[in-house]
């Protein structure tokens, strides 16, 4: 190829017309994300002109809001992101004990739903060993729909069934109660 040639597709400023089309999709696409997600600068990390994380503060502009240096076209004051954000997963105490079951010495028998699979942790003791007899009961919202019969840890023989009903009642079925072992028991709940 003659130098006239791979000149001829450059313009005045030495740029190729690819090189233009490339930089007017990668503006648009870059304002784009800007009018989006004008409010959280840890999403515009798109190619290499923003560097992530970012840290900004939102800075008023007339009656927007935007991130200075991030986003040159700022959104409106009443567009916001995050306030339907799933809050971060935390441990609820179990409390609900009943014939003779409760916390094994020093320890909490708890729950925690993360991605809707529910996951408890805790040792429990002390209580009547039997099918239907209720050891603990497990709130609405983490009850499985379908019975779970489980085998857990335990003193003395090593393993107990547990199981537990879609009305949150948890019964230990057989072995020792001296103490019983939660921490291995997850389930879907759908």
């Amino acid at each position: 190829m003659s130098d006239f040639q791979a000149n001829s597709s450059k313009d005045r400023s030495g740029r190729s017309q690819e090189e233009d089309r490339k930089d007017k999709l990668l503006n648009e696409l870059s304002r784009s994300l800007d009018i989006v997600h004008h409010d959280n600068p840890i999403r515009h990390t798109f190619g290499g002109a923003f560097e992530a994380p970012v840290t900004v503060t939102p800075t008023a502009i007339g009656d927007t809001v935007g991130f200075v240096g991030i986003s040159d076209s700022p959104a409106r004051s009443d567009h916001r992101h995050g306030t339907d954000a799933p809050a971060t997963p935390a441990w609820e105490s179990l409390t609900s004990f009943s014939n003779g079951w409760g916390n094994f010495s020093g320890y909490t028998t708890r729950v925690i739903v993360i991605n809707n699979v529910c996951y408890f942790d805790g040792v429990i003791s002390a209580g009547t060993i039997g099918t239907g007899v209720t050891a603990l009961s497990i709130p609405v919202g983490r009850r499985p729909t379908q019975i779970q019969n489980l085998i857990v840890i335990a003193s003395a023989v090593f393993q107990n069934y547990v199981s537990i009903e879609p009305n949150g009642n948890l019964s230990v079925q057989n072995g020792s109660n001296t103490w019983v072992s939660l921490a291995s028991i997850q389930y879907p709940l759908f």
